[in-house]
């Protein structure tokens, strides 16, 4: 089947058939990794799983029609842009077409499938283009990013969009337990004591990569945060704290979570466009304060 080829990422599939039947599949996902890990394969099977007609516990057959068409890619409502062979980016033009065709509804399928590979490749203008349409989607419309360089695109696209993560060789680098110890006490005062500024951590003095890295480490969470309160615990990021991002996630509304992962998008775009790192943070910590709940960790 295809997507044996997907590596290190077994829960792909299966998270991808329960959101689709629970109608929460979410309208943008970044299908992240090394060149061929899955991806491509993994959003073909996407396509089958939303446009079969025989499916079996939501496996597609694999040769009705709607099947056979995605296979060959000849389905009228599931698209795939790439690079040309010689192209080293893609152009707004490409992408305009891509959003004008996702305006019209699906021709035979229930829905549009639209698939940008190689989606860190879009020039800024484009990326600029394609977000307003992640603002806006068009209805019954699924966009699927794929990338193995996702920095290299825009933090607000980052943010609107779910991570499914693929083919993560295992990383050589040593844990740093300082850093990771700083993370968890800005993570902890996120979740737990946002209504109380004047005990934010100070986070003046880091650098503004590892800033990048700390608002990088809130969006995640907080997404799995929202796949939970949406009730899809099958896509979060991390199983093994699955129990602990439960409990959290009862004491937020999704709007709250929305709110915050706008909120981290944005901090993180101010920093990395060297704006007074000391205003950023102060304004992050005094508006955390109005957006989700001041819960104490019990």
């Amino acid at each position: 089947m295809p997507f044996q080829k997907i590596a290190n990422r077994p829960n792909v599939i299966p998270a991808l058939r329960g959101a689709f039947e629970k109608g929460r599949l979410p309208h943008a996902l970044l299908f992240q990794g090394p060149v061929n890990s899955g991806q491509r394969e993994a959003a073909v099977e996407l396509a089958k799983i939303c446009f079969c007609e025989n499916k079996k516990e939501l496996a597609p057959c694999g040769s009705c029609a709607h099947c056979r068409q995605v296979n060959q890619n000849t389905h009228p409502d599931f698209f795939v842009l790439a690079l040309g062979d010689e192209a080293r980016e893609l152009k707004v033009e490409a992408i305009r077409d891509l959003i004008a065709k996702a305006n019209y509804k699906p021709f035979s399928a229930c829905a549009k499938i639209f698939v940008i590979d190689q989606a860190d490749r879009m020039n800024e203008i484009a990326q600029n283009a394609f977000l307003k349409t992640l603002e806006e989607p068009p209805g019954r419309t699924v966009f699927v990013l794929i990338s193995s360089s996702p920095q290299q695109l825009l933090a607000t696209i980052r943010s609107r969009v779910q991570t499914l993560h693929f083919g993560q060789a295992p990383s050589n680098e040593v844990p740093d337990p300082k850093r990771e110890s700083l993370e968890k006490t800005v993570l902890e005062y996120v979740l737990y004591n946002a209504n109380e500024p004047l005990k934010a951590p100070d986070l003046s003095k880091l650098s503004r990569e590892d800033l990048s890295g700390i608002f990088d480490r809130l969006m995640e969470f907080h997404r799995d945060l929202l796949l939970i309160r949406t009730c899809v615990a099958e896509m979060v990021s991390q199983n093994e704290k699955l129990f602990e991002k439960e409990k959290l996630a009862k004491q937020f509304s999704e709007d709250a979570l929305e709110d915050r992962i706008e909120l981290f998008s944005d901090m993180k775009e101010k920093i990395n466009a060297n704006l007074n790192i000391r205003l950023v943070l102060s304004f992050l910590w005094e508006t955390l304060a109005s957006v989700g709940p001041s819960n104490k960790q019990p």
